[in-house]
């Protein structure tokens, strides 16, 4: 080796330069991400206002089964939690991209930059077939507006969990806890919200169908579309 450096006395040397390996960026320091972060932020002070009035109900609704059905009676407040919910997507996609929280094989494909545009559009598709087995499947002998109720309830808990989320994230990145640490978290806080989600549907159900076809509504409506989400995560 030490011949094949030195040849009549002169150190040989590749005249080509050593490829360097391109670092990805951090999270933080992608563009869309900053884009999405600065929408979330402005949008969140445009609605400060209303975010407060929403969150006595919001409240009502984790302490009393009929918490719901008050606020879906509340035509302005139920209005306000409609548009709610649609802004937290944003800040919903960008957590599951930080941290994480989907990722298939396939999703090595995507470009870093477009992760959490991406997480949008499975949150959409997500979206789109929970609404389609709604529209497909209706509980008998249920008023419209309890049959609201029932469809709009999740709304409220997605509400919840995504504040959750917020203040939780900003605590463990002061603490400085491990990426790994964070996402379980996120996860279990993931878990229980939806776990309190299905028992006030379950609540909502109830008093209008047996307790079989509750639980048959409940996985045929409201468990099906997790399921899809998290076998796609787990298979593809």
């Amino acid at each position: 080796m030490t011949e094949e450096l030195f040849l009549q006395g002169r150190l040989e040397m590749s005249s080509s330069p050593i490829a360097v390996e391109e670092l990805a960026p951090l999270w933080g320091n992608v563009l869309v991400n900053k884009i999405l972060i600065v929408v979330s932020v402005l949008l969140f002070i445009l609605m400060l206002k209303d975010i407060i009035k929403l969150t006595p109900a919001l409240a009502y609704t984790l302490q009393q089964k009929h918490g719901s059905l008050s606020l879906e009676y509340n035509i302005s407040i139920s209005r306000i939690r409609n548009w709610t919910a649609l802004v937290c997507t944003i800040p919903f996609c960008l957590i599951a991209d930080r941290y994480g929280l989907y990722t298939p094989d396939f999703w090595e494909e995507i470009p870093q930059e477009w992760s959490s545009v991406a997480h949008l559009a499975v949150f959409c598709a997500f979206y789109m077939v929970r609404a389609f087995l709604h529209s497909a499947i209706r509980p008998p002998k249920m008023h419209s507006e309890d049959l609201a109720t029932f469809r709009h309830s999740p709304r409220n808990y997605f509400i919840i969990l995504v504040f959750i989320e917020i203040l939780s994230c900003l605590l463990m990145s002061i603490a400085g806890l491990p990426e790994g640490t964070c996402r379980l978290v996120i996860l279990i806080e993931s878990a229980l919200i939806y776990l309190l989600c299905l028992i006030r549907s379950g609540q909502i159900l109830r008093p209008h169908c047996g307790g079989l076809a509750t639980i048959l509504y409940l996985c045929g409506l409201e468990m099906i579309p997790v399921v899809i989400l998290v076998v796609s995560a787990v298979v593809f």
